[in-house]
């Protein structure tokens, strides 16, 4: 009080910019620079969580075929616009459950929640002859991925999983690539 008077003190601080850039360090931590794409960090999060029901589903592995030979014929900026070009197709392709993350590289992983194995190779099928649609200027003919697929089995973990996905693609790569592989289970 001074001179009888009730005097009180406000102090306002704006937190907008705060706000704004905590949203784009977390946007950032968990998102894909060039394609905007979750990451492999935000994969690896989400699976880890408690949250994470893991049944039902199936992974998709894409990598595009012969990219390194795409950038260094065409400079890694046509490398980049290879990148964004697919990361766009997978886009349109997927539904709202799924997901997508650019695994690394020229590598993207597709998580599809409560689809069945056959649902999962159409959609693979589908990715692939989208993607070898596309026509990269002065390119000799059209860009290809080659995909592994893998269906999520009862209590197996999501690294043995991805191990599966991995073998699925590289026996895509094997037989001559622009292919699909299905890595299978042997059940008893």
């Amino acid at each position: 009080m001074l001179y009888n008077i009730r005097l009180m003190l406000c102090i306002v601080h704006d937190v907008t910019e705060e706000v704004h850039l905590r949203r784009e360090l977390e946007f950032s931590a968990s998102h894909d620079p060039l394609t905007g794409l979750l990451n492999r960090r935000e994969f690896y999060r989400i699976v880890d969580s408690a949250a994470f029901k893991p049944t039902g589903f199936c992974l998709l592995l894409v990598d595009v075929d012969n990219f390194k030979a795409i950038n260094d014929s065409y400079g890694h900026q046509k490398g980049d616009e290879v990148l964004l070009t697919i990361s766009r197709i997978l886009e349109s392709t997927v539904t709202h459950q799924d997901k997508i993350y650019r695994w690394g590289g020229e590598e993207f992983l597709l998580f599809l929640p409560e689809r069945s194995i056959e649902m999962a190779l159409q959609m693979a099928e589908s990715i692939r002859l989208a993607v070898s649609g596309y026509q990269l200027a002065d390119h000799p003919g059209p860009v290809t991925v080659s995909i592994g697929v893998a269906d999520h089995q009862d209590d197996e973990e999501i690294d043995q999983l991805f191990n599966r996905v991995d073998k699925a693609l590289y026996a895509a790569k094997k037989e001559g690539r622009n292919q699909v592989r299905l890595y299978l289970v042997e059940k008893y």
